[in-house]
């Protein structure tokens, strides 16, 4: 679907009219927005559903999660909207879309995605060119070779974007629990000198459900069980270490460990002076690009990754001979530069600036005028 309507009085809606007073112009725009980003998904004769990763949306919408969320349950109750949510995909259907397309082939006689070249309308027709058309059918044109498109895969060529919103749970739970049970071996070994033991369907199943179901990834979770294997006090003292124990202290264990991420964040906050820097007009715009580029399967970045490391960022000089992107704290300054470099510059190259120069990030700046 190329185009949908947009009628001139959409303001005057009683809906968009309740949407402007409970969220104000973003929610406006989220409104239209969240149309264009299931439109471009939306295929002739299928329905009208977009499927993307939560920091995807978040990038499409221009919000935070939370935000988002309330949102997107007001247009449910509205039923404007239905919604499924799969392990970290979010999908959205939006039925009234239908309507408008069927109301346009109805009137026009073309599909939506023929649309009429611009000074030839459907409502010029002349009654001779109607008579003479009466009763005959076009031939379809013929098929171009050049038009018959291979299915696409991302960058990484995982194909991420032909699977249905379940295949991609799936095979993001199934790499989410290799990747932790191949730490908690190593981990294991090389703390206690002992092999860990493995029920290998139990112990699966257990990750299985703390991923899919407390939503946590395969790196928190390696980070607790580090947590786990140090912990030589209380009734756990003494015992096995195994991944059915793990599971029982899970909640004390991400307790932990987050007061341990805060402090070690706390303690390396620079209190350095003030970077003063003028930002770019086109910054803004590029690093959104840039943002959205991340979060596709292409970049080959965990969602949990991108949007702990990389959604806060912002940018703030994106030229050809420098590039400066403002992060929360210098603990990404410090994470940002040793672990994501590449994958930045690729994203640049994609908004045409290549070669990226080097990358400055900077935590602590008031922006100017001059």
């Amino acid at each position: 679907m190329k185009w949908f309507k947009h009628l001139t009085d959409a303001s005057d809606d009683e809906f968009i009219a309740a949407l402007e007073d409970q969220f104000g112009l973003d929610g406006y725009a989220r409104w239209w927005k969240l149309l264009e980003a299931v439109g471009a998904q939306m295929k002739k004769s299928g329905r009208p559903i977009a499927s993307y990763p939560w920091p995807v949306w978040q990038t499409k919408l221009k919000g935070k999660r939370n935000k988002l969320e309330t949102f997107l349950e007001h247009l449910e109750n509205q039923r404007r909207i239905n919604r499924k949510v799969t392990g970290n995909i979010l999908e959205i259907e939006i039925p009234k879309l239908l309507q408008i397309k069927d109301e346009y082939s109805r009137k026009s006689g073309h599909a939506p995605d023929k649309v009429p070249p611009r000074g030839k309308s459907t409502e010029t027709e002349t009654e001779t060119d109607k008579k003479e058309g009466e009763g005959k059918k076009e031939p379809p044109p013929p098929i171009k070779s050049q038009e018959i498109q291979k299915p696409k895969t991302g960058g990484n060529g995982n194909g991420n974007e032909h699977k249905s919103p379940e295949e991609m749970a799936q095979s993001y739970k199934r790499g989410e629990v290799e990747k932790f049970i191949k730490h908690a071996e190593k981990a294991h070994q090389e703390a206690r000198g002992s092999p860990l033991v493995i029920d290998e369907e139990r112990d699966c199943a257990i990750v299985s459900r703390l991923v899919a179901v407390k939503g946590l990834s395969a790196d928190v979770l390696c980070r607790c069980w580090d947590e786990f294997l140090r912990i030589e006090s209380g009734w756990i003292a003494g015992k096995p270490r195994t991944i059915k124990l793990f599971h029982g202290q899970i909640q004390d264990l991400l307790e932990r460990t987050r007061a341990v991420e805060q402090a070690e964040a706390r303690r390396v906050q620079s209190r350095g002076p003030v970077i003063k820097i003028n930002p770019d007009p086109e910054a803004e715009a590029l690093w959104a690009q840039c943002l959205e580029w991340l979060a596709s399967p292409a970049a080959d970045i965990l969602p949990e990754n991108f949007e702990t490391w990389l959604a806060p960022t912002v940018g703030l000089v994106m030229r050809k001979d420098r590039v400066v992107i403002g992060v929360p704290n210098e603990f990404y300054v410090k994470n940002l530069s040793e672990n994501y470099q590449r994958e930045i510059k690729e994203a640049l190259a994609e908004v045409g600036i290549a070669p990226a120069p080097e990358l400055e990030f900077i935590h602590s700046y008031e922006l100017t005028d001059a």
